[in-house]
């Protein structure tokens, strides 16, 4: 049986993620870092490897007899400082889709983020084709999104059968870092809405995927 890899397994839509692909039938491989929750996984029928995403060694290594990725792994905290955004959002795109690439996957499936879009313009409906939505802005988060899209591109051209998706701001059960369900109870408390912003069930995200 063909091996699906699933970096970021433990997180929102990760964990939901691998669920969905055990339950098409999928032979799941997740990566998980020392300090990674296990909470998500408990009961589930994965394989899991110790393996940073921005570990080439480690990551050359959970690629072995994988023919399909999803690299779902991102650093989404509000309160990281923005080199930290890059070395896991960019760099850990780069190592990983680099390193499906010399695997010779299938597919790859990049989750990326609305947010790396920017606002729309007054009138306008963003999608796809907006490439200067961020610009002015210095937001850490979208702005490493983006650039780690600009990496997977790179590797699309090299010949990596690629799939990116841009969910927006998601919430529901599983949350175990509560990043998510923090930033939404402030937002709705509080009224606040954050440029780039959309709604999306968890529930709803491993369909899209």
């Amino acid at each position: 049986m063909s091996k699906t890899l699933v970096t970021g397994g433990t997180g929102l839509i990760g964990h939901h993620l691998v669920r969905a692909l055990i339950e098409r039938g999928d032979d799941v491989r997740v990566t998980l870092r020392p300090d990674s929750p296990v909470e998500p996984l408990e009961g589930l029928d994965v394989e899991r490897v110790t393996a940073d995403v921005t570990e080439r060694p480690a990551m050359r290594r959970a690629m072995k007899g994988v023919t399909r990725v999803f690299h779902a792994a991102s650093l989404t905290s509000l309160r990281a400082p923005r080199e930290e955004y890059f070395r896991v959002n960019v760099e850990g795109t780069r190592v990983v889709l680099g390193e499906a690439l010399r695997a010779g996957v299938e597919r790859a499936v990049l989750t990326s983020s609305v947010s790396a879009l920017g606002p729309a313009m007054p009138g306008v409906t963003a999608d796809e084709t907006q490439l200067d939505g961020l610009a002015g802005l210095r937001l850490a988060y979208p702005e490493s999104k983006r650039e780690g899209e600009a990496q997977a591109i790179r590797f699309a051209v090299k010949g990596l059968p690629l799939v990116t998706v841009m969910p927006g701001h998601v919430f529901g059960a599983g949350d175990w870092r509560r990043s998510s369900t923090d930033l939404n109870h402030h937002q709705f408390a509080c009224r606040l809405m954050l440029p780039c912003q959309s709604f999306r069930q968890q529930q709803n995200c491993p369909a899209g995927l």
